[in-house]
């Protein structure tokens, strides 16, 4: 009979709950427009989302997807978001 291969990443360390603990204990959130640069690197940016994609979705909301908007194009979002806003709330 052949082992399974389990990699290193995967295998459970005696101190998982604890830093699974610590860790939700210590998450904050951080408004967007507290958000400055330098931000993730591709990297970084790659692990951030292969977690995002393997978190549970307890509100059954698939298909789902990610979209990432170019710092060049970030302007005209924020543009046809404040133009969506006046439509929806008139002042």
């Amino acid at each position: 009979m052949n082992p399974i291969a389990v990699p290193p990443s995967t295998v459970p360390s005696p101190d998982a709950p604890s830093w699974a603990d610590t860790l939700i204990h210590s998450r904050r959130t951080t408004l967007p427009k507290r958000l400055c640069g330098p931000g993730p690197d591709g990297t970084q940016r790659n692990a951030i989302l292969a977690a995002a994609a393997a978190a549970p979705d307890h509100g059954q909301l698939l298909p789902w997807r990610f979209i990432e908007v170019p710092d060049t194009q970030r302007d005209r979002l924020a543009t046809a978001f404040a133009d969506a806003l006046l439509a929806r709330d008139p002042a």
